[in-house]
């Protein structure tokens, strides 16, 4: 959904989100959305054209460079 059609504070977050996708690397920020489109690992390798067993440390890794851009630029939030 667009942040525009949101109201209030989801639409504050969403947008902030959005920011902190934009500075991770775009592979990690695909991997993130889709992910969170409900895709398994096994789609999620597939997608990526990787094994299956690479997903869980190259999501630990997106997570986390995904959290470390969140936090540089809303450095008050104490939740994602």
């Amino acid at each position: 959904m667009h942040c525009a059609l949101l109201d209030g504070a989801v639409n504050t977050k969403c947008l902030r989100v959005r920011a902190a996708l934009s500075l991770v690397k775009p592979a990690q920020a695909q991997l993130l959305i889709l992910r969170s489109s409900g895709l398994s690992y096994k789609e999620l390798a597939d997608a990526l054209n990787v094994k299956t067993s690479s997903i869980g440390t190259m999501l630990n890794r997106a997570e986390e460079e995904f959290r470390n851009c969140y936090l540089a630029l809303h450095p008050n939030e104490e939740e994602l």
